[in-house]
């Protein structure tokens, strides 16, 4: 589990076994109380109950393509029946960046200078003009550096989290509201995050055979700040990293910098990280909402048929401001004012929305042979998203206005033609079937198979078939182990086989696409645009990616549970894997295919140790 940069908003990156996936995202699903979300962002710690980790293709496969990375499984605090509680949780942390990076100190930068200027054939011009003659280098030793690595990330962070809860029920109905608020103050300069959630869980039982539930959940973001290295606007480069200036920049005063060397990243150097922050300054702020509600109905002792339906929606402003140091201002095409380099600011509103269907019936029955249990589901699920972005360009501003000043009046810049973008809506629609069998509780088997069709490949290669099988012997039970109870209290031996589809890829990847563009050949005010072929060349043979597993382990367990533990041995491939691939001199930048194949193999060892276990204090150990 991993942050993914240095914003105060990145998202935690969580790998189940590795990554199989070459160029496509290898996050988990996500589900929370029964419902799948794509990110754990907007759940509060203090609501958390437990989490469970599906890792194996015999447990995800009825989740289908979205389970092949694995599952995160988050359970929310639910009311305690019969009374009210209400409760607040919160705390308050601060924090340093750890490590910085040893760079030169002042006298090493000035020598360093020297050597460059001499093999450049630029002594005594430029050299000295910066760093006077080389006969009082010296001097350098005594002079205090300018620790831009302190300056950009040297602040003291804080990070607030306060939450309150109200929960309360009864035996046919309960509830349970959460508010948190989260402020986190980052240690990099310019940046901070703010958060509110508010959430709602009910629970309703009107009669014996019904069961109703219903969450909703609301979360208000801003975030100040580009992080570290941003690069998903217009920052194509890292040019603009502001860890990397802090490292590179000159430690000692230096004005009116300039450089002959017409590479881009030599030119980048001259610019502080303190102005790079401020030239690629960035504001978020987003709102989500989530509704989910479901019914089970109990039709007999043994049957039962479960529907959900879920719809979340998020807008999100996203707002970029370009500086005249910024890559984009330098070498990206901004437009320039009075035929010199200008601020440019792009502000965009992005819109997205998902609905999804469940609908299972299942039916278990104990001794449905004479010591044989029996469990089974058949499900359909389907699958809605839709995407919209609009985005401003506003340049040529006031070269020295800066991020507020431009925010704070667009009128100051000159707008170019807006960009839309309808994304195709993603839809996907599956069958599913599970079967849980087992024989006096000593040998048990899962089989599980699913039908996934996808909206992002074309009709002959829609529909993907992906089957996983699991077993297992539990040793402990039989006959021949009575006399180990004592010691022994467990030992189980499984094995499992699975497969799993991945259809993560842009939703129209199989069509062919075309881009708006300023007509310049003809009339713009008969023909203001034209649409000519995209960057991305078609591939209509794309089909489903494949994730198969293979696990072999073994569970045990001392001491009637006091110690517990597995062992297991698991092998990954991943076969068809989709990525971009290279297709320059054809027209086009790049073409989606199932190009390629990786695997991983690894072993998991687990241990867990409750060392004191009494009526009021409970000592635990794990290691994984």
């Amino acid at each position: 589990m991993t942050t993914t940069e240095g914003s105060p908003d990145a998202d935690i990156k969580i790998r189940v076994r590795g990554g199989g996936s070459i160029t496509q995202a290898n996050t988990p699903l996500y589900i929370v109380d029964g419902f799948a979300k794509d990110d754990i962002k907007d759940i509060a710690p203090s609501e958390i109950q437990s989490i469970d980790v599906l890792k194996d293709a015999s447990s995800t496969a009825i989740y289908g393509s979205r389970g092949a990375n694995g599952v995160v499984i988050i359970t929310t605090k639910s009311a305690q029946q019969g009374k009210i509680s209400l409760s607040y949780n919160g705390f308050v942390g601060v924090k340093n960046v750890a490590k910085t990076l040893d760079v030169l100190s002042p006298y090493q930068f000035a020598q360093k200078q020297y050597e460059r200027a001499v093999l450049g054939n630029t002594v005594p011009g430029d050299y000295e003009k910066y760093f006077g003659n080389y006969s009082d280098i010296n001097l350098y030793n005594y002079m205090t550096p300018i620790n831009w690595q302190n300056e950009t990330f040297g602040r003291t962070g804080v990070t607030q989290n306060h939450s309150v809860a109200l929960s309360g029920g009864s035996k046919k109905f309960s509830f349970n509201a959460n508010y948190s608020h989260v402020y986190d103050k980052a240690i990099m300069y310019m940046s901070n995050y703010y958060r509110d959630n508010v959430s709602v869980k009910l629970k309703y039982n009107p009669i014996k055979w019904l069961k109703l539930d219903l969450t909703s959940r609301y979360t208000s973001t801003e975030i100040n700040g580009s992080g570290a290295n941003d690069q998903t606007g217009m920052e194509k480069s890292t040019n603009d990293s502001r860890v990397k200036s802090a490292v590179i920049f000159t430690p000692i005063p230096l004005k009116n910098l300039v450089t002959q060397d017409d590479d881009i990243e030599a030119s980048a150097s001259l610019y502080s990280p303190i102005q790079s922050s401020e030239d690629n300054n960035r504001y978020q702020k987003s709102t989500e909402l989530g509704v989910n509600g479901g019914a089970t109905i109990n039709l007999t002792k043994n049957l039962s048929i479960n529907s959900t339906v879920g719809y979340s929606s998020s807008d999100k402003i996203d707002n970029r401001f370009y500086g005249l140091s910024a890559y984009y201002t330098r070498e990206g095409g901004a437009m320039k004012r009075d035929n010199q380099t200008a601020p440019s600011t792009f502000l965009g509103d992005i819109q997205r929305s998902t609905f999804q269907n469940t609908n299972l019936i299942t039916f278990k029955k104990d001794n449905f042979v004479e010591g044989q249990n029996v469990n089974m589901v058949l499900g359909q699920e389907s699958l809605i998203r839709k995407y919209y972005s609009y985005t401003r360009d506003i340049e040529a501003f006031t070269r020295t206005k800066m991020s507020q000043d431009v925010w704070a009046d667009l009128s100051d810049g000159t707008v170019r033609p807006t960009r839309p973008f309808w994304d195709v809506d993603y839809r996907s629609l599956s069958y599913f079937t599970r079967i849980n069998y087992d024989i006096n509780d000593r040998y048990l088997i899962a089989a599980t198979l699913r039908a996934d069709g996808s909206s992002k490949f074309s009709k002959g290669n829609g529909w993907g078939y992906f089957p996983s099988v699991s077993g297992g012997w539990r040793i402990s039970e039989e006959s021949f182990m009575a006399g180990t109870q004592n010691v022994l209290s467990n030992l189980k031996l499984r094995a499992g086989y699975g497969q799993a589809g991945n259809d993560n890829i842009p939703n129209s990847s199989f069509l062919r696409s075309y881009t708006s563009s300023l007509s310049t050949y003809l009339d713009p005010t008969v023909f203001p645009n034209i649409y000519s072929a995209g960057t991305t060349l078609a591939n209509p043979d794309l089909r489903w990616e494949t994730n198969i597993t293979q696990n072999v382990g073994v569970d045990f367990g001392f001491f009637k549970g006091r110690i517990n533990g597995s062992v297991e041995l698991y092998s990954n491939k991943t076969i068809d894997a989709l990525m971009a691939v290279n297709t320059s001199g054809t027209g086009y930048t790049q073409q989606w295919q199932n190009a390629a194949s990786t695997s991983n193999k690894g072993a998991e060892i687990t241990l867990s140790a409750e060392l004191v276990q009494t009526k009021d204090f409970n000592l635990s150990f794990s290691f994984n």
